[in-house]
């Protein structure tokens, strides 16, 4: 997952893969940027509108 893209900013920046496999069951990864600064967890398959 090096180098996958945030779903909400479309950008490697601020992207962390979920890495905890109990956690990858529901989620993508975090997103370092939109809440800073805490991380917004974000979901399976979400996709911006």
């Amino acid at each position: 997952m090096a180098g996958q893209n945030c779903p909400i900013h479309n950008s490697p920046d601020c992207y962390k893969p979920a890495l905890d496999a109990h956690v990858q069951r529901a989620y993508d990864g975090y997103c370092t940027k939109i809440d800073w600064p805490y991380w917004r967890i974000i979901p399976k398959g979400w996709k911006p509108k």
